[in-house]
This record gives C-alpha cells, sequence and structure tokens, in this order.
C-alpha cells in the first residue's frame, strides 16, 4: 500500500508516472484487479491537478478497463467518477 499511497503524494508529472508504473507492476504481481482499478482511479485526479489531460484519460481508461473486470458493483462506481483530490 506504499506504492498506493506514493501515487496519492505525487508532486510532479514524473514522480507521478513512477509511482503509478510501480503500483500498478507490484498490485498486478499479487493479481488485486479491484485495487489496481483504484488505484488508477486515484491517478487520474492526480494527472488532472498536475495539469495532464492525457495521462489522466489513459489512468480513466485502464480504471474502467479494470473495474468492468471484478464483480464488485463499488469498483464500477469510482471508475466511473474518479476520487477527488484538492489539487
Amino acid at each position: 500500500m506504499a506504492a498506493y499511497a506514493a501515487v496519492v503524494a505525487s508532486s510532479t508529472l514524473g514522480e507521478l508516472r513512477d509511482c503509478v508504473e510501480r503500483a500498478a507492476g507490484l498490485l498486478e504481481e499479487t493479481a488485486n484487479t479491484y485495487d489496481l482499478a483504484r488505484m488508477f482511479s486515484v491517478a487520474v485526479s492526480a494527472a488532472l491537478c498536475l495539469g495532464d489531460e492525457r495521462a489522466a484519460k489513459r489512468y480513466l481508461e485502464r480504471a474502467t478497463a479494470l473495474a468492468r473486470d471484478t464483480d464488485d458493483v463499488q469498483a464500477r462506481d469510482f471508475s466511473a467518477t474518479p476520487a477527488t483530490s484538492h489539487c
């Protein structure tokens, strides 16, 4: 979860990209689809706060695709409305 927290705390676009890649790799290793989708959803807000709409779109697409693969309704809900953050 430290890698996930690093995504939330990222203060630059480069740091965000690195943290997302690291967290995604760790979560994929554990086959944790729910937290992987949630991490990408959080990354959407972080990317928007840092001014990178393209990255936000990529993260949203990943979150949405992953959420479809889970049987968890909550996962689908947060991918449709990414977590908000205070920029």
